[in-house]
């Protein structure tokens, strides 16, 4: 990994292991919460390129697309009390 990775890379990177590690678990029927609008204006709208931003969103939608009932959304970061 390189030195300095851009805040939006690690949001997805987070996302993309956290999907990974409950899909381990087997659980299923599951709502993920981010608070990166970037994040979730990628899911309604995806863009394909190299960026490790894009790579991992990418892996996010496919490893989502395993689960029969799961989703993202966006939460507001001043209303999101449990993260903050």
């Amino acid at each position: 990994m390189r030195g300095r990775v851009r805040p939006l890379e690690v949001e997805a990177m987070a996302l993309h292991h956290t999907i990974s590690w409950v899909a381990e678990l087997g659980f299923d029927n599951i709502h993920f919460e981010t608070s990166c609008k970037t994040v979730m204006d990628y899911f309604s709208k995806p863009s394909f390129g190299y960026l490790d931003f894009n790579v991992n969103l990418f892996k996010c939608i496919t490893k989502l697309s395993h689960f029969s009932n799961s989703m993202v959304s966006f939460v507001r970061r001043q209303t999101n009390f449990v993260a903050y």
